[in-house]
């Protein structure tokens, strides 16, 4: 019994070894032999979704074998229906074939499945957004915030999906603190001056805008001609 549990583990060691290094060269730029590699654990642990799941994610980088990569996602569904980034990566595929609805759908069963998953909730947030459902928009990127503080990119929408919501002020609060946080930020600076144009305070908004603006070049004053 102890002989066929120790074998497991080093299976199990192997297997994940071999993992790792197919994506350590994905790291190094050789996405050709990522794929080779996994390909090969993937036919050698046929029931393991992580190798599906990376062969799928490599296919959605590359923009190119849509069909492997979902053939790749449906199989690793069949072993781990539940797995969330498998969802995420349903998600992604839906997107890219511009099937909206059922995008969102994933994305929502990736959040289900693990509500602390901020990329899922992004792309979520991004997708009630554009199908104008600004209160569901706030959750998931108000969800984010909390999770990361330091997320600049869920910030500015959540301020968007605020303003959408018809509460500006929010919006202006969380710009205005996203700015003193990054005031080099040209993104963020922006975003407040148009929050501030759109909400008719010129005068505020013509002193952001100045930040933006280049610096002056500094001109020397001539240097009189030695006389040595």
């Amino acid at each position: 019994m102890w002989a066929c549990f120790l074998t497991l583990v080093w299976l199990d060691s192997t297997s994940d070894q071999a993992l790792q290094s197919a994506l350590a060269k994905e790291q190094a730029g050789d996405d050709a032999g990522a794929v080779a590699s996994l390909t090969t654990l993937s036919r050698a642990n046929p029931i393991w979704d992580l190798p599906h799941l990376e062969l799928a994610r490599l296919a959605l980088k590359e923009g190119g074998n849509m069909d492997a990569a979902l053939l790749h996602l449906e199989v690793a569904e069949s072993v781990a229906p539940e797995n969330p980034r498998g969802q995420y990566l349903f998600g992604l595929w839906y997107e890219e074939r511009g099937k909206t609805l059922k995008a969102r759908a994933a994305f929502e069963r990736a959040v289900l499945f693990r509500p602390n998953y901020p990329e899922a909730r992004f792309r979520l947030g991004g997708l009630y957004l554009a199908a104008d459902e600004p209160d569901s928009a706030v959750a998931q990127f108000s969800a984010i915030k909390r999770l990361d503080p330091t997320a600049t990119q869920a910030r500015l929408q959540l301020a968007q999906a605020e303003e959408k919501q018809g509460n500006p002020s929010a919006a202006e609060s969380e710009l205005k603190s996203l700015h003193a946080e990054q005031p080099e930020s040209k993104a963020v600076t922006r975003r407040l001056a148009e929050l501030y144009e759109r909400t008719l305070r010129p005068k505020l908004a013509q002193r952001l805008r100045a930040e933006l603006a280049p610096a002056s070049p500094r001109h020397l004053r001539a240097l009189p001609r030695s006389r040595r």
